[in-house]
């Protein structure tokens, strides 16, 4: 059996059936994604002893990260994720309708699950998670992991998301975009 995101194949020393992540070279796997997702759910859950939710952006950053970053290998399953997905910056980059910091903040699940603009969401979701994680020496990493725990504890949004990064939309908005333009270049 063969699908776009997984392949089911006998395994000859054991006669038994595995499930293989097959991503493809030029799209994140669809697969990995929703997995993602539910690991980093059950990881807040089970941390913060809580149910909770994080941003729209947020979680659809982190499929994306755990999509891309795929490496099939035989036998395990690999993640780079120091390597940026080129395809999304130049999606942004090359973009003359790019939505704007704000936009990607406050937008709400349905715009990435579907609707005329849920690839421009989903690609903009990523670079901002990639930029915050990796932008000058991680200087937003520790900021982003305190947010979303936040977030999932009720106290997302994008006041509190500015404040948490102790940054200023203007300034951050120009380094991401900035940060975009250079990892689209490649």
């Amino acid at each position: 059996v063969q699908g776009d995101a997984v392949r089911l194949h006998p395994r000859q020393d054991r006669g038994q059936r595995e499930l293989d992540l097959v991503q493809q070279p030029t799209e994140p796997g669809p697969i990995v994604a929703e997995f993602s997702e539910a690991l980093i759910f059950n990881a807040f859950r089970r941390t913060l002893a809580k149910t909770g939710e994080i941003e729209p952006w947020a979680r659809e950053g982190i499929k994306q990260a755990f999509a891309v970053a795929l490496r099939p290998n035989p036998g395990r399953v690999k993640f780079d994720f120091n390597t940026p997905y080129v395809p999304h910056f130049q999606a942004q980059a090359g973009d003359a309708k790019a939505l704007s910091l704000t936009q990607v903040l406050r937008a709400g699940f349905s715009s990435y699950d579907s609707g005329t603009d849920q690839a421009r969401y989903v690609a903009q979701s990523y670079t901002l998670l990639y930029f915050l994680v990796f932008f000058e020496h991680d200087k937003y990493r520790m900021g982003l992991a305190n947010y979303l725990k936040e977030s999932y504890l009720g106290k997302g949004g994008a006041t509190n998301f500015f404040k948490v990064l102790d940054v200023d939309e203007k300034k951050l908005e120009g380094e991401w975009t900035s940060f975009v333009k250079t990892n689209a270049a490649g």
